[in-house]
């Protein structure tokens, strides 16, 4: 029998070592350290990971479904206006998304001013640009409308994807919400009522614009998918993921 200590062969009956008289152990007494089992991986995740959902906290699914939501509301009228012309009352017009991004891409031109106006024959004439005391800061709000509603639907649309693939979901959200609340600004300016200047200074009209419910749920589910992908961001930096 072999010494563990120093690896001195001794008598198979040696109670002690007869080099380093170190106490002798058969193989079968021998004490060995207890080395734990490694957990499975599916247990071996820390306390920001354990809650998980196909790979996605759990988090990072809520903040996926605000930006879904975000974005859905946006198809939602966010701004609309409505035309008091000659005792006449028309259509009100609502601006969303599609109407928006058609706006861009076709030769209609951006100007929420712009109607068709019928005659006395009930005839439609050509589109006529209404004149208003201040028009211009009535186009430039519009048109600050129509393009942070589009640049809002591109960056959650990045804010989407970027989540799917990467588990990040809160800059593009930042972003996003920042144009929401630019949305939200310019329609708030333009909300009331313009009256229409005639060249006698009677007033023969007026536009009336609201605040569709678009805006305010994109805003509020932008906002909520930023603080949410925030948190998880910094529960992963702090879990070294």
């Amino acid at each position: 029998m072999f010494c563990m200590h120093c690896g001195n062969e001794n008598p198979d009956d040696a109670t002690f070592c007869c080099k380093c008289g170190h106490t002798m152990q058969s193989v079968g007494q021998q004490i060995t350290p207890h080395v734990p089992e490694p957990e499975s991986a599916a247990y071996s995740t820390t306390s920001a990971d354990k809650a998980t959902l196909y790979g996605y906290s759990i988090k990072g699914i809520i903040a996926l479904m605000l930006l879904m939501a975000a974005f859905l509301a946006l198809m939602m009228p966010g701004l609309s206006v409505q035309l008091h012309y000659l005792e006449q009352e028309y259509d009100a017009r609502e601006y969303n998304l599609p109407h928006v991004i058609q706006m861009f891409f076709s030769e209609e031109e951006i100007r929420p001013t712009a109607w068709s106006i019928e005659n006395e024959d009930g005839d439609e004439d050509e589109k006529q640009i209404l004149h208003f005391k201040n028009e211009k800061s009535i186009h430039t709000g519009f048109v600050f409308f129509c393009i942070a509603e589009i640049i809002s639907a591109i960056l959650l649309v990045v804010g989407i994807t970027v989540g799917l693939v990467s588990h990040r979901y809160s800059g593009a959200a930042v972003a996003a919400c920042a144009c929401v609340v630019i949305m939200f600004l310019s329609a708030e300016y333009l909300t009331g009522k313009f009256p229409i200047m005639t060249t006698d200074a009677s007033v023969l009209g007026y536009l009336q614009f609201t605040r569709g419910k678009g805006i305010a749920i994109s805003l509020i589910c932008s906002l909520a998918a930023t603080v949410v992908g925030l948190i998880d961001n910094h529960e992963h930096k702090t879990s070294g993921t």
